[in-house]
């Protein structure tokens, strides 16, 4: 059976569940090895640069403990309820370090930086959003994610680069 076009599900109800378990677990191991280079990267920059340390220490515990949480999923027999408790969690995650990077901002407001950390920032948006759908995340965190995202940008502070 073809996929349908709009939502790229399979028809056959058994097909769609081996397919997306299938999607999930061979996610894995890119994910695990993307989110231990966020994490380096982030402390790397936190210790190098003194204005990012708060936000740079954050985003890495969150790189960090998504690995964790990806670990465990992927430990699992049920590799369906394992992508949803991991969307699950990559929603509270997501959720919880824009309300912490709001709150950093708002204790010390951001200092005017390199145009290309927005553009870098957005780039990382948009991937996301790519491996959240080619890894058979269910729809509903995806579309969580996005709305956190949309959210959390128009909160900001105004931002100078």
């Amino acid at each position: 059976p073809r996929a349908r076009v709009w939502s790229l599900v399979i028809p056959d109800p058994v097909l769609e569940s081996r397919f997306t378990a299938a999607a999930f677990r061979s996610a894995y191991t890119p994910l695990v090895i993307f989110l231990a280079a966020w994490t380096a990267i982030h402390l790397i920059l936190a210790a190098v640069y003194p204005a990012v340390r708060d936000t740079g220490v954050l985003t890495a515990l969150a790189g960090a403990a998504l690995a964790v949480a990806r670990w465990r999923a992927n430990r699992m027999a049920d590799q369906q309820r394992a992508r949803k408790l991991f969307g699950a969690a990559l929603v509270v995650m997501h959720a919880s370090a824009w309300a912490a990077l709001l709150l950093i901002f708002r204790v010390h407001p951001p200092e005017p930086g390199h145009p290309g950390l927005v553009v870098a920032g957005g780039v990382l948006w948009f991937l996301v959003s790519f491996y959240l759908r080619h890894s058979a995340i269910p729809w509903q965190s995806r579309a969580a994610y996005a709305a956190i995202n949309a959210l959390g940008s128009a909160v900001l502070p105004q931002l100078s680069v």
